[in-house]
């Protein structure tokens, strides 16, 4: 019997786990070479990475613009609940070159008497780099239990933290020459930014509540339910980066360079966001609906202090969700989400087709347009 997960947001699908034994992501420890096409780096294990193929990420509403680290970070609906009647864990360890450098990352997962389930992923990352003045370390960690209450109940109480640490060294001196004169290696480049001062900081921590409430369906699941579903999320965010050290690093930064002391950026957020939804579903097969139709409301209410602004800004989307499973081998999905008040003009449709093909492999396509604001950082900078 294959061990089963499901997520939050959608605990009516089971997903099988992977295999114990060594396989892609056992052989490929950089996340930035797990993605389906590799993302590109600064160069070091830990460095800021974006996609190499350019891709239209989903997002909508108001949107921070720092994402060079999420692709190390943990969110709350990626936390996995393990179907199983034992305990379950899953460890991962690579010892870099130096005794300072690792990378981990550990699942656990119990479930107790009465159905409770409690699951735990958590991830760090530590390398120093070949250059100097290069560190990037990383810590993210979630966890979080599900409590289910008769057939008609269930409950995910579920709380994330990601810290993320960058030195900034500029990059090395256009000018460097390799492999000649007293050059012996990376290490003793000659870097843009010296005095070795400037960091980068993001951090972020979530707690998230998801309930969801049967009113039909619930003793026979081969019959259609109707379902209520109600998500809860508190989110803080910290951005910082800065740089104390000058002295020698201030033709770097240009007219960027404002204040003798040193150089600074810093945002923070609460953000509070409300969804409920109303779905309808039919499972077939247990763990894989053959069909899904939602419909609901997102609300969220951000607390901006971007220094030296404060400002408070809300967010209302009418959401829709219809998709067709008949078999493993078809699958059709399509999203949307419709601005309301505020947000009137923005929009976000999404649709994955996914067709089986037998000893041949599968065929997938997928949409996505949208209408939305430009990102904080692409609007209003500010450094002080």
């Amino acid at each position: 019997m294959p061990l089963l997960f499901t997520f939050a947001p959608t605990p009516e699908r089971a997903y099988p786990a992977g295999d114990t034994l060594p396989d892609r992501e056992f052989r490929m420890y950089d996340p930035a070479r797990r993605q389906l096409i590799d993302w590109g780096t600064l160069g070091n294990l830990g460095s800021g990475a974006r996609p190499l193929l350019f891709e239209i990420p989903a997002r909508r509403g108001f949107d921070v613009g720092e994402h060079a680290f999420d692709l190390y970070r943990l969110q709350p609906n990626d936390l996995r609940f393990y179907r199983n009647t034992r305990s379950f864990s899953e460890i991962f360890f690579s010892q870099g070159a130096k005794q300072e450098e690792s990378m981990m990352s550990a699942r656990f997962a119990r479930t107790f008497e009465g159905g409770a389930n409690f699951s735990l992923d958590y991830r760090s990352i530590n390398n120093l780099g070949k250059y100097r003045y290069q560190r990037a370390k990383h810590n993210a960690l979630t966890f979080g239990i599900w409590l289910p209450v008769g057939k008609r109940y269930d409950g995910f109480l579920i709380f994330s933290k990601n810290v993320m640490r960058q030195q900034e060294n500029g990059g090395i001196v256009s000018d460097t020459v390799f492999g000649e004169g007293e050059f012996s290696g990376p290490i003793n480049a000659e870097i843009n930014l010296p005095d070795q001062r400037a960091l980068t900081r993001i951090a972020d921590q979530t707690l998230q509540l998801t309930q969801h409430l049967k009113f039909t369906g619930a003793k026979d699941e081969s019959k259609r339910a109707l379902r209520a579903t109600h998500t809860f999320a508190w989110k803080q965010e910290d951005y910082k980066f800065s740089d104390a050290g000058l002295a020698r690093d201030s033709f770097f930064f240009d007219t960027f360079f404002v204040d003798r002391r040193g150089i600074r950026h810093f945002t923070s957020l609460d953000r509070f966001d409300n969804t409920l939804s109303i779905s309808t579903f039919k499972s077939k097969t247990r763990g894989r609906p053959s069909d899904v139709l939602a419909v609901g409301l997102a609300h969220s209410f951000i607390k901006l202090n971007q220094e030296p602004r404060d400002s408070t800004i809300s967010n209302l989307f009418a959401t829709g969700d219809f998709s067709i499973t008949p078999s493993e081998r078809f699958a059709f999905r399509t999203k949307g989400a419709l601005g309301l008040l505020s947000n009137f003009g923005e929009y976000q449709v999404s649709g994955e087709l996914l067709l089986g093909l037998g000893k041949v492999g599968q065929l997938r396509a997928g949409l996505l347009s949208q209408r939305r604001p430009p990102s904080l950082l692409q609007h209003r900078l500010f450094v002080s």
